[in-house]
């Protein structure tokens, strides 16, 4: 329901149907979804018709690039493609930016990172997923005055633990990317895969030069799938390294699964270290040792604290600093 003076919020990104894109376009479908039921603020269809423009990164879409003339646009509260972008801007609307990682760091080579920087200069509050993303914006010397910390999260309709687990003789642990960059560790997949008693499956998109070994490739799905398969696994495995924040941990952590995951970027910040699940720090034996010796422990932790991997969560928080930043 919308109260009679809610704030009117564009978010600048077209989202596309779950299962045809990454990380980022589940969370704005689950932004989107929760927003829409606040009474405090409203979603606009158009920038002209808002007050504060959320921008993600630095594009507006699977694969779409603001170019400087959209961002003067933008800024400008005009349509993106109107000319008057490459001539002048005159900042008309709030912005509130939620940058990514460096994807330099991740092993993206492209010039994502310099727009993500550059667009930040119009920002009036800046939204970093996890202290490790601050602190690599930071060491690139983007420091911006009014920023805050938050953090991604799970849909409920899908992502809930299931009612009861049982580990069997046969652990199951389930790997997941929509990227197929090489730093996502499928590698580490493989090599999981080949320890006794234990079946890995795969759900995303596999790159054709590293062979599968004996990992089970489950192909791209809608998030309502996914969430199915996640109930049917014990552990998630995420060797990916330096993401700043991976959606994909909110989702099993949401689904009650302890993660085994790389050490480095914010997947650590996720899971606070070993309380929700086990760092890649040693052989896959010895490690899947440590996490199953800690597993129901893990679960339960998990289960108590599961509100806070949900995108209602991470919503609340969003719409705190828009309409903190509507009185700046």
């Amino acid at each position: 329901m919308i109260g009679k003076m809610a704030l009117p919020v564009f978010i600048s990104y077209d989202t596309v149907e779950s299962g045809k894109s990454g990380g980022a376009n589940s969370f704005v479908l689950g932004l989107k979804q929760v927003l829409g039921q606040s009474r405090d603020v409203v979603l606009v269809n158009k920038i002209a018709s808002a007050k504060v423009v959320l921008i993600i990164s630095a594009g507006y879409g699977d694969s779409k690039r603001l170019k400087p003339y959209m961002v003067r646009n933008t800024i400008s509260g005009r349509t993106r493609w109107h000319p008057f972008g490459y001539f002048h801007a005159k900042k008309d609307k709030i912005i509130v930016q939620r940058l990514d990682g460096l994807g330099r760091l991740y092993g993206r080579n492209d010039d994502l990172d310099d727009r993500q920087i550059n667009i930040n200069r119009y920002a009036d509050i800046t939204v970093f997923q996890t202290g490790y993303c601050k602190d690599v914006f930071r060491q690139a010397g983007i420091n911006p005055e009014r920023n805050v910390i938050i953090g991604n999260g799970a849909n409920p309709v899908w992502f809930k633990p299931a009612p009861a687990h049982i580990l069997d003789a046969t652990i199951k642990i389930i790997g997941c990317s929509w990227s197929n960059n090489p730093n996502k560790g499928f590698e580490d997949l493989v090599d999981w895969a080949k320890l006794r008693h234990v079946e890995v499956s795969f759900v995303g998109r596999w790159p054709e030069r590293i062979h599968s070994g004996k990992v089970r490739l489950l192909g791209v799905m809608h998030q309502k799938d996914f969430a199915q398969v996640l109930k049917q696994n014990d552990l998630l495995l995420y060797p990916s390294k330096n993401d700043a924040c991976p959606n994909v941990v909110y989702e099993a952590l949401a689904s009650g699964l302890p993660v085994v995951y790389h050490p480095s970027g914010g997947t650590p910040e996720i899971c606070r270290n070993t309380m929700f699940g086990e760092p890649m720090s040693d052989t896959p034996q010895k490690t899947l040792e440590k996490i199953l010796d800690r597993y129901h422990e893990i679960r339960e932790r998990v289960s108590d604290h599961y509100s806070e991997f949900l995108i209602t969560y991470a919503a609340k928080k969003y719409e705190k600093i828009f309409l903190e930043a509507a009185r700046l």
